[in-house]
Order: structure tokens, then C-alpha cells, then sequence
């Protein structure tokens, strides 16, 4: 599975969320053309 898959299921599953309030935030400060660490 790829990071942009996990996400995607992230995102449609707000229960999967540790910060379901943030992550909107999370995308902001994390990019996905900027990212260059995976957070398992």
C-alpha cells in the first residue's frame, strides 16, 4: 500500500484519524510534494 493510498483511506475514515480535527492542518503543513518521511 502507498503513502497516497493510506492516506485517501485516512481521509475517507474520520474514526481512523488520531487528530481528526487537525488533519485538514496536518495537509496544510505536510504537503504531499514536500513530504520526505513516511509517519507509520
Amino acid at each position: 500500500m502507498t503513502e497516497e493510498e493510506i492516506e485517501r483511506n485516512a481521509l475517507s475514515d474520520p474514526d481512523a484519524l488520531p487528530f481528526e480535527d487537525d488533519w485538514e492542518d496536518a495537509i496544510v503543513v505536510y504537503p504531499k510534494n514536500s513530504r520526505t518521511r513516511r509517519v507509520d
